[in-house]
C-alpha cells in the first residue's frame, strides 16, 4: 500500500513540476514568438575596408570579424545592401608594421610586435553624418620569432587575428554605447 501511495505522489509531483516549470524563458525565443518583427531591428551595412598594406586579404579577417559581432546583437542586422541599411561601416587599414622588440646576445630578432594603423567610420545613412568615427588608431600585438619561417609566420598570423578581433570588438562596443545615447 505505501509503495503504491509512494509511486502515485512521485507522478504527481513530477506532473505538478512539468506543468509549472521553472519561470525561465529564452528572450531571443520569446522575442521572436511575441510578433517583434525584423522592422524593429537596426540595420548595418559592412563595407569591405580598403587595405593599404602589403597584408593580403587583412581587409577580409576585419570583415569576417565585424560580422561576427555585429551578429551577437539581438536587435542588429546585417543587411548585404547599403540602401537597406541604417548605418554603414567603412574603414581603411592604413598600414601594418612588424618592429623589433627583444634581440638575443647575437642581435637576432626573438620578439617582434605587429602594429596595424586604422581608422574607421559609422555613418547614419539618413541624416549622411557619422555617428562614430576615429581616425588613426593602432593596434599592437607581440609575437614570438622562431627558427622556422614556418611558425613565425604562424604567430605573426594569429597577432594579426587578434587584432583584427580587437578592432571589431572596440567597434561593436563603442556603437552599442553610442546608440544607447541617441534613444
Amino acid at each position: 500500500m505505501f509503495a503504491k501511495t509512494g509511486k502515485i505522489q512521485t507522478v504527481f509531483f513530477a506532473l505538478l513540476l512539468l506543468c509549472s516549470g521553472c519561470g525561465y524563458s529564452n528572450p531571443y525565443l520569446a522575442a521572436q514568438s511575441s510578433g517583434e518583427d525584423e522592422l524593429d531591428k537596426i540595420s548595418f551595412h559592412i563595407i569591405m575596408w580598403k587595405n593599404e598594406t602589403g597584408e593580403l586579404g587583412y581587409q577580409a579577417d576585419i570583415h569576417k570579424r565585424l560580422i561576427y559581432w555585429f551578429n551577437k546583437a539581438p536587435n542588429w542586422q546585417i543587411v548585404q545592401q547599403a540602401e537597406q541599411a541604417d548605418y554603414v561601416v567603412n574603414g581603411i587599414v592604413r598600414s601594418a608594421d612588424f618592429p623589433g622588440l627583444s634581440y638575443d646576445q647575437f642581435e637576432n630578432v626573438r620578439e617582434l610586435r605587429a602594429e596595424i594603423w586604422f581608422s574607421y567610420e559609422v555613418t547614419d545613412r539618413t541624416t549622411d553624418e557619422p555617428v562614430l568615427e576615429h581616425v588613426n588608431l593602432v593596434k599592437r600585438e607581440t609575437f614570438s620569432v622562431n627558427d622556422s619561417a614556418t611558425t613565425t609566420e604562424g604567430a605573426k598570423k594569429e597577432a594579426l587575428g587578434r587584432i583584427a578581433d580587437d578592432i571589431a570588438d572596440e567597434i561593436y562596443i563603442r556603437l552599442l554605447h553610442k546608440l544607447a545615447e541617441r534613444t
